[in-house]
């Protein structure tokens, strides 16, 4: 059962109801974004939060019949949506949470891309990445066949649909990070669908 609430909702799940709101409201936001992520890859956070008031910009909490499990930040424009920042609370990882935000954001925006850190021998958390790699691909998301390359490394595009236009999505990512410069480079080893 799905009742919306600003774009977002409340969904029902054998765990309990799975609920959303903006994150500057949840103390513990802060400290998960920033032990989710590597220093390199985080913005500030008095940043990030303002700049979700703007359009577009969605920053959210979620919850599990009210306890806090996670935090996501998308853009979206138009039909599609990208996913920034995913991450859920240490102690409430596989549990499914991870996977039961993603179908509700996906459910909001069915063209949605995702990037995240590629898959890199040399990589100290090489573990780590893969094992994102393959929680997004059972979750319904395949490779591009495109990466996107900055300053802080290179993150493989993910998508919901094979096709995804991904010269959009790194038009919508650049809404986000105009000061970053980034280019698209293609994955080695992965066919790309299209571009």
């Amino acid at each position: 059962m799905l009742q919306t609430t600003a774009g977002f909702g409340m969904m029902e799940h054998m765990s309990g109801t799975l609920s959303s709101r903006w994150a500057g409201f949840e103390p513990r936001a802060k400290a998960l974004y920033v032990s989710s992520f590597p220093k390199v890859e985080r913005f500030p956070y008095g940043l990030i939060c303002a700049v979700a008031y703007l359009p577009g910009f969605h920053f959210r909490t979620w919850y599990i019949d009210g306890k806090f499990i996670g935090l996501t930040y998308t853009l979206t424009r138009h039909s599609m949506s990208v996913i920034y920042y995913l991450a859920v609370v240490e102690e409430e990882r596989g549990k499914g949470y991870g996977a039961l935000i993603l179908k509700e954001l996906c459910k909001l925006r069915p063209r949605t891309a995702l990037i995240t850190e590629s898959d890199d021998i040399q990589a100290a958390n090489r573990v780590q990445r893969q094992r994102r790699i393959a929680f997004y691909l059972r979750n319904g998301f395949v490779q591009t066949g495109w990466q996107l390359a900055d300053y802080s490394g290179l993150y493989d595009i993910m998508a919901t649909v094979s096709g995804l236009d991904v010269r959009k999505a790194r038009r919508l990512i650049g809404r986000f990070t105009p000061w970053v410069q980034s280019r698209l480079v293609r994955s080695p080893g992965v066919p790309s669908p299209g571009a």
